[in-house]
């Protein structure tokens, strides 16, 4: 057996005392309550070099705060502990010296809390400045070649005519829709037949307009002549206005 010595008060001496055997380890109590607000506290009343607290938090990482037997905080003293987390229940704390006192220990916070409503939508940005030219693309593929037109001159009806197979009839050019032969001549509505161009005026029709006209005015001219001095009859105005009036008189304006 070990032999410690105690003070007496009473005969102010140091007096034997006796210790037996360490006893058997003793069952683990009931598990306490689950932490409100996440924090836990837990007690090493006798000093050692390693507390292993065995928490309810549900984090592996929570905050630890050390507190001696004077109550006074070990942050930033030398004896503060190595920390070491475990798991999401078990934090071991090593101190350099057997240290007694409280640890304190906080997940972070309560449960969660329900969502905000919903902010005000922001206002709209400024407009960007315009982006600069795109790069030209590249050429397109060559188009499919066309069909080209066939000249064969005048009409006639045993003449086997072939598509786009062209023909001059009737004043007008035409051309072939489909192949045909012996069929009636183009004409428009055909089921063989398109127009291309039609006959114009005839050139003769108008010279010979021409011709009365210019009878018309010499004489019309020569009349003014007569009637009127000739120095009068050769002013632009009168010639003009006379012009106009032979050309209501015979209907050509």
């Amino acid at each position: 057996m070990s032999v410690l010595k105690q003070y007496n008060t009473n005969t102010q001496t140091w007096d034997p005392l006796l210790i037996g055997k360490e006893g058997a380890q003793g069952i683990q109590g009931i598990s306490g309550d689950t932490a409100i607000g996440g924090f836990y506290i837990f007690q090493q009343p006798t000093p050692q070099l390693t507390w292993e607290i065995v928490h309810n938090l549900g984090t592996r990482y929570p905050i630890v705060e050390v507190i001696g037997t004077d109550n006074k905080s070990l942050t930033g003293t030398a004896n503060f502990p190595e920390i070491e987390f475990v798991s999401g229940s078990t934090t071991v704390l090593r101190f350099n010296t057997p240290t007694a006192g409280y640890a304190a220990l906080t997940s972070g916070g309560g449960s969660q809390g329900v969502q905000g409503i919903q902010g005000i939508q922001g206002l709209q940005g400024l407009q960007g400045i315009q982006g600069g030219q795109g790069i030209q693309g590249s050429q397109g593929t060559q188009g499919i070649q066309g069909v080209g037109i066939v000249w064969r001159g005048d009409w006639n009806v045993s003449t086997l005519y072939k598509i786009n197979d062209a023909v001059y009839y009737n004043g007008s050019s035409w051309v072939a829709k489909q192949q045909n032969q012996s069929q009636d001549p183009p004409y428009d509505g055909s089921p063989y037949w398109d127009r291309m161009a039609s006959q114009g005026i005839q050139g003769n029709f108008v010279f010979k307009v021409f011709k009365v006209l210019k009878v018309h005015l010499v004489d019309r001219v020569h009349k003014v002549h007569r009637v009127h001095k000739v120095h009068k009859a050769l002013k632009v105005n009168k010639v003009f206005k006379d012009l106009a009036l032979f050309g209501r008189e015979f209907g050509v304006v």
